[in-house]
Order: structure tokens, then C-alpha cells, then sequence
């Protein structure tokens, strides 16, 4: 494992089509206290994807693309292709609207949490 930011505070789970996400407050700002405890407010936040890593490499891939593709090329042009948004599922292209949605609500307005 290892660290990909700093956080103060999970923010909480969602799940759309294909997986669920994390989303982290990664920035905050003290606003006030109440009883001796800080209250704080959202600065900023990130939201990172949780399912499995995907496998450029394996065994059951390398054996059928053996002597056919040494240099990789046909996997660089799918990623090529899909980075650029063409090759998409429906189900992949809703769970892209869907991402955009979820980024657009400011969690930054209005938001205050304590420890």
C-alpha cells in the first residue's frame, strides 16, 4: 500500500454503475468552536475510484496475443481509443455522466464537521 493524499476526514462512499467511490475532504478550514471543539469546513475534496487494479500483463492475455502483438500496440491503441471516448459502452459512457454529476455538487458551501 501506499499513500495516494493527505485527508482529514472520509467524507463517505457512493456507488454508481461499475464501482464504488471514496470521497476524502483533502483540504479544510477552521471556522470556529463550539464547547472547545474545532469546527471546520470544507475546503476541498477528492473522490478516487475502489475496485481492483487492472491487469496489462496476464497470463491468459500474453498466451493468446503471443507472436501477434509483441510490442503491446493493440492494447496502447484500445487505451488510446477509450481515453479519447471512443470505443465506449453505454454502461461506461452513463458511468462517466454520472462521475461528471457527482463532481459538479460543491461540497464547499455550507458543509461544517467536528472531530
Amino acid at each position: 500500500l501506499k499513500p495516494i493524499c493527505k485527508a482529514y476526514g472520509v467524507l463517505g462512499f457512493i456507488h454508481f454503475l461499475d464501482c464504488y467511490y471514496l470521497t476524502l475532504i483533502t483540504k479544510r478550514a477552521k471556522v470556529g468552536s463550539i464547547g472547545g471543539n474545532s469546527i471546520y469546513t470544507i475546503k476541498s475534496t477528492e473522490t478516487f475510484p475502489l475496485k481492483p487494479a487492472e491487469r496489462t500483463n496476464s497470463s491468459s492475455a500474453a498466451s493468446e496475443n503471443a507472436g501477434h502483438d509483441p510490442l503491446g500496440l493493440l492494447s496502447m491503441w484500445q487505451r488510446g481509443k477509450r481515453s479519447v471516448g471512443l470505443g465506449l459502452t453505454n454502461r461506461e459512457i452513463a458511468e462517466l455522466r454520472y462521475q461528471g454529476l457527482y463532481q459538479v455538487v460543491d461540497l464547499t458551501k455550507n458543509f461544517f464537521f467536528s472531530y
